[in-house]
């Protein structure tokens, strides 16, 4: 490499003394006195290529850097150092096979692990996930609810249930249920205001029975207290002072004929979300004096998960 550096240098004067010696006058030919300064410039030149020179390393690769290089990498075998190159390559390749190896072996199962470690069943005639729907699950969870209230008898011309929502991002998930034995009014009731300390209190049930009848931190009631509080009950037949509907319906059934016949907003999946911090009043009135009439309210809390 030095040669060729040495050649190429000497070029380098050459033509740059060269160029200096262009730039010099040439009338009157070649004197001694020219002849010395393009001696000079030659010299300046030369003396300027010493810093070039001192750059360029005299070994740029030794024996030492080689072998720290060689261990980085590692060697070529069939277990090379750990932590090398070629070692994570080999580890690389061998977890590739084993992959491979599973996804082919029909021996292998695909499984489903939750965080406790217990694993998703598949039923063994139809070859389906062994699931729940969300609404099964937040019964095993303790979070759904239901309360079932009739008319004392066939006299009563007009029965309601009323109840408050919690403020919060929990929410009630709610079916409305009703049966009837002739003609009614229903009505569903977003809004509602009613006289405080009138209606008498009824127990919420857990549907879960393992967890108690407590539970209900969404659904409250005001029986005895201006603020409404959450003790897992609800009201029935309080004295109604306002409602804005959200539904109104008559049903309508042949008249004289003894039957009975119910619905609820289970159709279709349709359950109702009810805002927070709000009242609600669900009314049956009817128009036959031999009927009578049942509510029922089933529903689950939940907190979005977004």
């Amino acid at each position: 490499m030095k040669k060729i550096l040495s050649a190429t240098l000497c070029v380098f004067f050459l033509m740059t003394g060269y160029a200096h010696a262009e730039r010099r006058p040439t009338a009157g030919g070649s004197t001694e006195s020219k002849q010395d300064t393009i001696i000079v410039d030659t010299g300046v030149i030369a003396g300027d290529t010493t810093s070039i020179d001192g750059k360029i390393p005299s070994d740029p690769s030794t024996v030492t850097e080689q072998d720290q290089t060689q261990a980085l990498i590692g060697e070529v075998q069939a277990s090379p150092t750990e932590n090398t190159l070629l070692e994570r390559v080999k580890v690389l390749e061998t977890e590739l096979v084993n992959i491979k190896t599973i996804q082919t072996d029909a021996s292998q199962k695909t499984q489903i692990v939750n965080g406790s470690g217990n694993v998703a069943n598949i039923d063994d005639v139809s070859s389906s996930f062994q699931v729940i729907n969300f609404e099964h699950h937040e019964i095993h969870e303790g979070d759904s609810f239901e309360r079932h209230v009739d008319s004392a008898n066939a006299a009563v011309a007009t029965m309601n249930v009323a109840f408050f929502t919690a403020s919060g991002t929990k929410k009630a998930h709610m079916l409305f249920g009703w049966s009837s034995s002739d003609e009614i009014f229903w009505e569903i009731c977003e809004g509602a205001t009613w006289t405080q300390g009138t209606g008498t209190v009824q127990n919420v049930f857990n549907i879960n029975r393992d967890t108690g009848d407590g539970g209900s931190t969404v659904i409250l009631e005001d029986d005895t207290q201006p603020t409404p509080t959450a003790n897992n009950q609800i009201l029935k037949d309080v004295t109604v002072t306002a409602c804005t509907k959200l539904i109104d319906n008559q049903y309508t059934y042949n008249a004289g004929l003894p039957q009975s016949s119910s619905a609820e907003t289970r159709q279709s999946g349709h359950e109702w979300v009810l805002k927070p911090d709000e009242s609600y009043l669900i009314r049956m009135t009817k128009t036959d004096a031999n009927c009578k009439m049942s509510i029922n309210l089933h529903w689950y809390e939940h907190t979005d998960s977004n």
